[in-house]
């Protein structure tokens, strides 16, 4: 009763909202499509309303202003993540640079941005995104050539982004069918293994993808498709509304949530050491004069200047594979969809293009983009 009434006082001094229940809040209430719910939380009480996620107070914005206002113009208040059970365990309690904060998130990030986005290996990284780009395009034509005429662009545009963001933070490049990310996560890691070295060139004649790959370890497309699907689930997971993340203790006990999180964690971390113990052993072979090609390079390299575990070295590299590659092909995925759904816009795009390329066939480069 003293909880309910607590929550009752608290409740009268907030955004309106819908009223919370004794112990889970509003948590019932977000059903199995979290974003319908809070998207009808905001056309019902406005831009700016009041959740209860158990006993933790959740504030819903529901207008670009609004998010304008808290998340730039105030964005030192809301730089934090809440870290629930879930984010925990999967961070290793908050050595991941996405679920960090303070010294650990700020050490993480610049040594992030000072290897990864420095304007030296930038060429590089627009090379890769080319040559990857030039690949998908020549895949894309050739299933429209088949004798199907639906094609669905989300393998194609996963594999883009993962290939660009695996190349520049591990070398490490997929070539399977543009089925990625389509099947579940297996039951374990392990599987075939060969040698990467030559992959472009399996799938990718253009002299530009065969160019700019660089040193590539030992894991598989096998293991990479794997990963990927396990970052997947990861991420699937995380999104979910548990109860488990926010009544206390229940975390706790052996649920089939919580047994799901801790082995995905420990299938991940199999996964990830792999790859972090291929490349000290690549580096540990190379000369004095060997220049670091990738991100998990210029971080094993400088591990003790950076004062970085090999836990934080894994957890950044995949953080990097998940959330870049998941988050750029889902925006791009979006632009396509809006274009269909709006063809007026879409002639307009064509036009545009068709007037600067012609019949030339040319695929668009960076460099055309001041242009478009």
């Amino acid at each position: 009763v003293w909880a309910y009434r607590a929550m009752r006082w608290r409740t009268a001094r907030l955004p309106p909202g819908p009223r919370p229940r004794l112990l889970v809040g509003n948590l019932l209430q977000l059903g199995a499509a979290p974003h319908a719910a809070l998207a009808e939380v905001s056309r019902r009480y406005g831009p700016v309303a009041a959740l209860w996620f158990g006993p933790k107070l959740t504030i819903v914005l529901g207008s670009a202003q609004a998010v304008k206002e808290l998340m730039v113009d105030k964005g030192a208040l809301s730089s934090g993540r809440p870290m629930n059970p879930t984010n925990r365990i999967f961070s290793h309690d908050g050595n991941s640079i996405a679920l960090s904060e303070g010294d650990v998130w700020r050490k993480t990030r610049k040594s992030v941005v000072m290897d990864l986005l420095h304007k030296t290996r930038t060429s590089r990284h627009l090379l890769r995104m080319q040559a990857e780009v030039d690949c998908a395009c020549a895949a894309l034509r050739r299933s429209c050539g088949e004798a199907s005429a639906t094609v669905n662009p989300h393998g194609f545009l996963r594999r883009i982004s993962a290939n660009i963001i695996y190349g520049s933070s591990a070398s490490l490049r997929l070539d399977s069918p543009a089925d990625l990310a389509l099947a579940p996560a297996p039951a374990t890691t392990a599987g075939p293994r060969r040698n990467t070295a030559t992959a472009a060139a399996a799938t990718d004649t253009t002299p530009s993808a065969q160019s700019t790959m660089g040193p590539t370890t030992a894991t598989s497309d096998h293991d990479l498709v794997q990963l990927d699907a396990i970052y997947n689930e990861i991420l699937a997971t995380i999104g979910a509304v548990r109860l488990e993340n926010f009544l206390p203790l229940l975390h706790r006990l052996p649920t089939p949530h919580m047994r799901k999180v801790w082995d995905l964690r420990r299938r991940r971390d199999a996964a990830m050491d792999t790859i972090v113990l291929e490349k000290r052993a690549f580096l540990a072979a190379q000369g004095p004069g060997y220049v670091p090609a990738d991100l998990l390079e210029c971080l094993l390299t400088r591990q003790d200047e950076y004062n970085l575990t090999h836990r934080q070295i894994a957890l950044m590299l995949g953080t990097m594979l998940s959330a870049g590659t998941d988050t750029t092909s889902v925006t791009m995925e979006w632009v396509l969809l809006l274009l269909v759904a709006h063809p007026e816009c879409q002639r307009k795009v064509q036009a545009e293009l068709d007037a600067f390329y012609g019949t030339s066939g040319r695929t668009p480069t960076a460099a055309d983009q001041a242009h478009l």
